[in-house]
């Protein structure tokens, strides 16, 4: 019979603890399951780092058991099947704190199983995320990315910015922004930002050339997402020679693309942001070109190359100030906005300047309203053969790699709610997890380099709760 190990990781939950223990002793007992319970306490003032843990406790539980079960404290087993599986199975899929309704498809998180082959395989779990969130997610991409088993399904996707947005349909749908305003076309001779978040679909564009996100082809300015998923800012200097600043973006989870173009006009210095990383600085001297044209989003240029270079996909928000975002403000926008508008001071960011905002929430028809807060001409958004998108939440369906699921129903015990609370994330840890997860990608190596392979680690203490169950206090 094989032998499971279950691993909790732990820390400021006892009464949580009490509970767990001897009701999932009781509910394997009741299964005919040999198994033991190695609890893992994190004993430093570190935020929580719950893959680190599970690490941990594989480590010190992996030549005693043939399979291991990741279990969170604060879920009691009601209907559970723990027994032993030849892939890594996700069961935490029924909670009663949803009434026993099913978890959403891609949650990877609360209990899994895995042999102790795949788990070798994967290099275990991230050491990286502090804090709430994202580590389940890194966790299913090493086995999507290691060829474990997963299911592909249907699923709609969430979209977590608390914006409206419009979508671009790669063929025909533009947006014109007037540059009537003398106010506004001037402030490209002085230093100016440009904010704009979006989200691509996945598409293999004409001759190898890029979707145009925005572009002012008077000042040679684009920026383009390209089939070989990367954010390509363009830069045209006064001697015609294009100045490339690139960062690759994997669009393995559907989550916006947060981009800020920001100018310095005494040093022409063009610094080029992207999800709160500085990518690059670009030296470009603007005051000897004049923006009389419009600004456009979706195209390139609408009488240019016959291509025009359609950008398929949505934009959430697009906004421009007449001086530059430091790189405070934009740590700040990125990290810890948590569903402002901009037209909202907070921290170290100031809503003043800002010349023109869309959230493509403010709308009547084909016509979007600017909601700056400077008495600038509205700029009136002319949508030609757009779809607007009114369900901003769940925007729409694709065919997502997903966890094998074996249902099961466990109840949930009480504690505060993390994660996504209101529009923004409740801890600020989230927000470094989320970069690093969007930044670190689906590269092998990366995985090889974290995980079981370079865990370090402290036991401190250990006890046995239980004649099976064990609690080991660690430090790192």
């Amino acid at each position: 019979m094989k032998q499971l190990n279950v691993i909790v990781p732990y820390r400021n939950r006892e009464s949580h603890l009490r509970r767990f223990v001897p009701a999932l002793e009781k509910h394997l007992e009741s299964k005919d399951i040999q198994f033991s319970i190695s609890v893992v306490e994190q004993l430093n003032n570190k935020p929580f780092n719950r893959g680190k843990l599970l690490n941990i406790g594989y480590e010190l539980s992996k030549d005693d058991a043939d399979y291991f079960c990741f279990h969170d404290v604060d879920l009691i087993p009601d209907e559970v099947d723990y027994s032993y599986s030849e892939y890594p199975v996700h069961l935490a899929t029924n909670l009663s704190k949803d009434n026993y309704s099913e978890c959403w498809e891609y949650y990877f998180g609360g209990v899994t199983l895995f042999n102790k082959e795949d788990f070798e395989t994967i290099n275990g779990y991230s050491n990286e995320y502090w804090g709430w969130g994202f580590e389940d997610d890194d966790l299913l991409r090493r086995c999507v990315n290691f060829g474990l088993k997963v299911e592909e399904k249907e699923v709609k996707v969430p979209i977590f910015y608390g914006l409206g947005s419009v979508y671009f349909n790669g063929t025909s749908s533009y947006c014109s922004l007037i540059f009537g305003n003398k106010n506004l076309r001037s402030i490209f001779k002085k230093d100016f930002s440009i904010l704009t978040t979006f989200l691509p679909d996945k598409v293999s564009y004409v001759d190898d050339v890029s979707g145009c996100i925005w572009s002012i082809p008077e000042l040679g300015f684009h920026l383009l997402f390209s089939d070989k998923e990367s954010v390509d800012l363009i830069s045209t200097n006064t001697e015609g020679e294009k100045i490339v600043c690139q960062k690759i973006y994997r669009l393995i989870d559907r989550i916006p693309i947060f981009s800020v173009v920001s100018y310095d006009n005494k040093n022409s210095d063009l610094n080029f942001y992207i999800n709160g990383e500085l990518i690059g600085t670009i030296k470009i001297d603007l005051n000897k070109v004049d923006a009389q044209e419009n600004m456009y989003l979706g195209i390139e240029n609408p009488n240019g190359h016959p291509n025009k270079y359609f950008y398929k996909g949505q934009i959430f928000e697009h906004a421009i100030f007449d001086r530059k975002i430091s790189n405070k403000e934009v740590n700040d926008l990125f990290f810890k906005r948590r569903g402002r508008s901009l037209t909202q001071s907070f921290n170290s960011y100031k809503s003043k300047n800002l010349c023109s905002y869309y959230d493509f929430n403010h709308y009547d028809g084909d016509t979007f309203f600017d909601l700056s807060k400077n008495n600038v001409e509205n700029l009136n958004v002319d949508v030609i053969s757009g779809v607007l998108n009114e369900d901003s939440y769940f925007t729409k369906r694709i065919v997502k790699k997903l966890p094998v699921r074996r249902k099961s129903k466990f109840l949930c015990l009480f504690h505060k709610t993390e994660g996504w609370v209101g529009k923004g994330w409740k801890q600020p840890e989230t927000y470094i997890n989320q970069k690093y997860y969007f930044n670190s990608g689906n590269e092998i190596d990366y995985v090889l380099n974290d995980g079981l392979s370079n865990l370090k680690y402290n036991i401190d203490s250990s006890k046995k709760l239980t004649k099976k169950s064990t609690l080991y206090k660690v430090s790192f």
